[in-house]
Formats: C-alpha cells, sequence, structure tokens
C-alpha cells in the first residue's frame, strides 16, 4: 500500500484547515496517510468521516516538534538548526517505520519554510533525510527580486536541490517558472485554497457588526500582525466619514514587528475605541465562524505591509463575492489587477485609500461591479484542484 508522511508543526491560522483538506485528497489518491501534527486527532478523524473518505486509511503521530537553538556560530546558527530539524524530523519518521514494520512511499511537508536556510547544502539533506519529499513552500519571497537563475549553496532554495526532493509546490503562480529554473525541479502550482463552508448566521460576531453597521458599509480586517497592514487600517478608520463607513477588526494584541512607538499607538487606539469601529480581542474560529464575519463584511482590507505572499482571505473575498482594498504590490497586488477582485492603492497612502472605498461603496450599492473574473480566479484556486496538484507533485 501507498503510505504517505504528512508533517506540519504548526497548529495557528490556517494550518488544521490545510491538513485536513490535504488528507482528504490523499485519500482519495489512494494513500494511507500518517499525520504528524500537534493533536487535533478527533477533528481530522471527524473531518474525514464528513468528508464521506475511509477513515481507515489515516494513522496519527503527535508531532511535537521544535526547533533546538545555536546561538555560537554566527552566520551559521540558523543553516545548523535547520540541518538539526531535517535530523530530527528523520529520527521521528524512522522510528515510526521501524515500530510498525512499514516503509513511507512519500513525505510531504504541508509547511516546507521552516526546512529551508541559507548557507544549508542539497547535499547535506541527502545524506541524512533518506525520504522521497515534497512540500508546500509559502513563503519564497526571495524570489521577487532574485536575479540569479541558479540556485547556489548560499541560496535558501539549495535545499529544493537534493535529489530525494521530488517537488516543490508553491500558491504563486507568478513565480512558478522562475523557481523551476533555478532549482530543476518541478514547481507545481498549488490552489489558494480557503475554507469555505457555510457561515454560521446565527455566530454573534456577524449580528453584532451588521447591528453596528446599520446599513454604513462595512471595511474589515482580521488579524493585528503588522503584516496585515494594521497601522495603515487605523489611518484609514481615523479618516474616513463615520457616517458611510463602519470598521471591524479582530485579533489578539501583538508586539512582534511593531516598533516600541508604534506598539504604544495601537494599543490606545485600540483602548479608546471609535464609534464606527468594532474591535474583537480574539481569536475567530475557522471555518462557519469566520466566514460569517467574512460575509458581514462588503470590503475586506488586504493592504498588507511589504507582504509578498499569497492571501487565502483573497479566495475568500473571491468565493463570497466581496470587494477587497488591496496593496498594489506582489501577488496580492498581481491578482488584484488581473482579476478585478477591487482595488489596489500605494501602501501608506491614506487619501487613496479613502477615494478607492468611496468607489467601492458605490459600485456596491448600485450592484454595478464586474464580477465575470471571479471564476477565472476560482477555476485557478478552487480546492479541487488539490487532488491534482497531489499528483503531480508526488509523481503519482
Amino acid at each position: 500500500m501507498k503510505t504517505v508522511a504528512l508533517l506540519d508543526h504548526y497548529t495557528k491560522g490556517h494550518h488544521l484547515a490545510f491538513i485536513k483538506i490535504f488528507t482528504k485528497y490523499l485519500i482519495k489518491l489512494g494513500y494511507h496517510v500518517w499525520i504528524f501534527y500537534p493533536g487535533h486527532e478527533q477533528e481530522i478523524r471527524a473531518y474525514v468521516i464528513q468528508e464521506r473518505e475511509d477513515v481507515s486509511m489515516l494513522s496519527f503521530h503527535t508531532f511535537d516538534l521544535k526547533r533546538r537553538k545555536i546561538n555560537f556560530l554566527g552566520r551559521l546558527n540558523y543553516p545548523i538548526e535547520t540541518l538539526m530539524f531535517w535530523w530530527d524530523t528523520k529520527v521521528i519518521l524512522t522510528k515510526v517505520e521501524k515500530d510498525f514494520n512499514f516503509k513511507f512511499s512519500k513525505v510531504f511537508f504541508a509547511w516546507l519554510d521552516d526546512y529551508l536556510s541559507n548557507d544549508l547544502p542539497h547535499q547535506a539533506i541527502e545524506l541524512i533525510f533518506p525520504f522521497c519529499w515534497s512540500g508546500l513552500y509559502f513563503h519564497p519571497n526571495y524570489l521577487h527580486e532574485e536575479t540569479s537563475t541558479v540556485a547556489t549553496f548560499t541560496s535558501i532554495d539549495s535545499v529544493l536541490k537534493a535529489k530525494n526532493c521530488i517537488s516543490v509546490a508553491i500558491h504563486d503562480e507568478f513565480l512558478v517558472d522562475k523557481l523551476h529554473t533555478r532549482t530543476g525541479k518541478a514547481v507545481v502550482l498549488f490552489p489558494e485554497i480557503a475554507d469555505t463552508a457555510n457561515p454560521d448566521e446565527d455566530y454573534f460576531l456577524k449580528e453584532k457588526i451588521l447591528s453596528l453597521a446599520n446599513g454604513r458599509t462595512v471595511v474589515g480586517l482580521i488579524g493585528l500582525e503588522k503584516r496585515k497592514g494594521v497601522l495603515y487600517f487605523i489611518d484609514l478608520v481615523n479618516s474616513a466619514d463615520p457616517k458611510e463607513f463602519f470598521f471591524f477588526l479582530a485579533g489578539q494584541p501583538v508586539s512582534s514587528g511593531y516598533d516600541e512607538v508604534e506598539t504604544n499607538d495601537l494599543n490606545r487606539f485600540l483602548k479608546r475605541g471609535k464609534e464606527n469601529l468594532l474591535f474583537f480581542n480574539g481569536y475567530i474560529e475557522e471555518g462557519p465562524k469566520i466566514n460569517a464575519v467574512i460575509s458581514a463584511c462588503d470590503i475586506l482590507f488586504l493592504v498588507y505591509d511589504k507582504f509578498r505572499s499569497s492571501s487565502n482571505f483573497m479566495t475568500k473575498a473571491v468565493y463570497f463575492k466581496k470587494l477587497v482594498l488591496a496593496t498594489n504590490q506582489f501577488w496580492i497586488g498581481h491578482v488584484t489587477s488581473k482579476y478585478n477582485t477591487g482595488l489596489s492603492v500605494t501602501e501608506g497612502n491614506t487619501q487613496q485609500y479613502l477615494a478607492s472605498i468611496l468607489f467601492l461603496r458605490t459600485a456596491i450599492k448600485k450592484s454595478s461591479w464586474d464580477f465575470s473574473m471571479y471564476p477565472k480566479y476560482m477555476a485557478l484556486h478552487a480546492e479541487g484542484l488539490i487532488e491534482k496538484a497531489f499528483q503531480n507533485s508526488l509523481g503519482i
């Protein structure tokens, strides 16, 4: 029987949703799936049963792997930590093989990023990790500026040249050819999927947003990380006409990424509040609840701060036929322009934000927005395409 190890050591954000969806399509392809993940076994089992897949094709191993820290080797600290991460993963996989008397056909890293490092030659991975592997590389951000056509041992993508790396998957369709040229590997476009479960119509936050908005156009942002453009969002809230626009912001306050002044400004803003803002200090569960919040919004705020990767909030916007106010850079900017998902703006240009949301508000009120490109976006990023993506990734 074909057996695949599906690994991820993170649980926050969309990681659990991805593990569940990936599991479903790997089972469809005839794999017995060994899930290496920190907990959530019952939830994953329940999802597989709900999707009418064969739950007997599932096995679990709690994956509580942590990076070992090195701090005395200068620039080699991170590559050595990463090499040990590969080693520790190998030890876990080989122990499972020995304990249960079988061999993994393939290994798939649902979060490949932490297994990559500059100054880590691919030959080292060939020596210590004997499995055939692939993985989803979420943030190949360097490719936006990289001019070299060949990955060297100092490059972060050197590891991908390992002989037992059979492919690499990415979300950004605009970078596929460039990464293939640099590594010589098959680069597979993985759809930027999102959990599109039906919104929970009784979710209290949806009801509260609509009640407080009272007919005003709702602009929403979920997440308080600086990369989400929170400081830009605050400028917009402070500048927009409170009679016309209502804003929703959710997330647990974080300090990472903000300097001291920015942290103080953010905390002061959240503490003071505004009449046209609802701030929810907490985590919104992925699926029906977060989708209920999105259904209550008219415009999703995607003016992310120097963010070079894809975002499944774009997929949610398209699926639920919402408009976006987006950065004009990188994947988000390209997609907004190509598929007419909203308006893109220059990061930090508050006057441009204001003019854009007024334009979007008019289009929403008049039902005049052209949504004709939305199906084309979904044709490239629909969940069902994952099955074919896994076929291409794992060489089935």
